[in-house]
């Protein structure tokens, strides 16, 4: 199988060498909970424009890939090999969590929009197909947690899964509901295919809108154009690992760009976002890609970065610990190691800051008291929290 997921501008990997996956590693016998840890040292960072900020260590996995809390306060924390833990806020964790299928693995997991009341979660993972291919795909599972036994996944079920390729990477696999829940989007990556991602007639390089259940809202914008995907709400994607929602309603995306020309962009119903036809990076082998210009028939990127940042994981800040960016962007930056800051005016955006973190960042999201928890890619992957350093 291809690892979880694929490199971003500048060929930066998701795994231990990069965006092609190597030799899936051998089982382990899962560990029992740890006990409480002992506290580790917070450590201290400054963001470019001159903000401290307190980063304290919390727990350490291999190649973990997203984070996301329940209500209680506790993680959730997907890993490229070794299944969902449940994490609380001290670093205790559970054991892989229990109720997935075998050889699980996970990208993504976020919180149905009715949690308080089915307990569901929505995952997307690494789904196999036939001779070799594999493709993105989503599922509902109910999360229980018994006072007197372990956490673990109940009434697993696959909801939706992508056209299957047998190329590696690039599967994007990043999960939102609207703001009124109604609706749940996907982001997909194009798995190095290219020109799929301007063909309606499969699921790669697109974002795609469901219901909750996974049918498919009869308002989409491609359903009744002959021979597309009715579940396509845009196309023209090249590897998106960020989406969320500003306080208007309006849907960003992030997405990695070849070499060169990372992008973030504002997204609008059956909106066409130019890749391969272009691009403002161009192709490793040095292959040059049109730029956008107006009038080409694709929607240009609201901002771009060349050299790239190779961005992953993306919230629009609270304000609630640090007021000074209430209603930013704040991004995972692989490449760029740390948290990248922007700032919207409208639907215009431009990057403001940046925080080193000195480690490829792989996800990112916001605490209930406005702590930014981001996590890191490496075989030794820390969750941590980031604060405001005390006056």
């Amino acid at each position: 199988m291809a690892l979880a997921a694929c490199s971003g501008g500048g060929g930066t990997g998701s795994g231990p060498s990069g965006g092609v996956a190597g030799p899936t590693p051998a089982p382990t016998v899962s560990p029992t909970p740890t006990p409480t840890p002992t506290p580790v040292p917070k450590e201290t960072a400054t963001t470019s424009d001159g903000v401290t900020v307190d980063i304290a260590p919390i727990a350490a996995f291999e190649y973990p890939w997203a984070i996301n809390f329940i209500p209680d306060g506790r993680l959730l924390v997907t890993q490229a090999f070794d299944g969902i833990r449940l994490v609380a806020q001290n670093g205790s964790y559970s054991a892989p969590l229990a109720g997935l299928p075998k050889g699980f693995r996970a990208f993504d997991i976020i919180l149905s929009a009715d949690y308080a009341t089915s307990h569901k979660v929505v995952i997307s993972f690494d789904e196999p197909g036939t001779n070799g291919a594999e493709g993105l795909a989503v599922a509902t599972a109910e999360l229980v947690l018994p006072t007197d036994g372990e956490p673990r996944f109940e009434n697993f079920k696959t909801i939706w899964s992508q056209t299957k390729t047998t190329t590696a990477g690039q599967f994007g696999g990043k999960l939102a509901f609207s703001p009124d829940g109604k609706y749940l989007f996907i982001t997909t990556g194009e798995r190095a295919t290219f020109d799929p991602a301007q063909d309606l007639s499969n699921t790669l390089g697109k974002t795609i809108r469901l219901f909750a259940d996974g049918t498919i809202p009869p308002d989409n914008p491609f359903v009744k154009t002959p021979g597309a995907m009715p579940e396509i709400w845009t196309l023209g994607h090249r590897n998106p690992y960020g989406i969320a929602f500003d306080a208007a309603g309006r849907q960003w995306q992030h997405e990695m760009g070849p070499k060169g020309g990372d992008e973030l962009n504002l997204i609008v119903p059956g909106g066409n976002y130019g890749w391969p036809k272009v691009s403002w990076g161009n192709n490793y082998d040095g292959g040059l890609i049109p730029k956008p210009a107006t009038g080409d028939g694709y929607v240009a990127p609201v901002t771009y970065w060349d050299p790239v940042i190779a961005p992953a994981g993306m919230i629009i800040y609270s304000g609630k610990m640090f007021r000074q960016w209430a209603g930013y962007a704040i991004m995972g930056g692989l490449q760029s190691q740390g948290l990248v800051f922007v700032k919207f005016n409208g639907t215009s955006a431009a990057e403001v800051a940046r925080l080193p973190l000195h480690a490829r960042i792989r996800d990112v999201r916001e605490g209930s008291d406005g702590a930014i928890w981001v996590l890191e890619d490496t075989g030794t992957g820390r969750v941590l929290r980031v604060s405001p350093r005390p006056n």
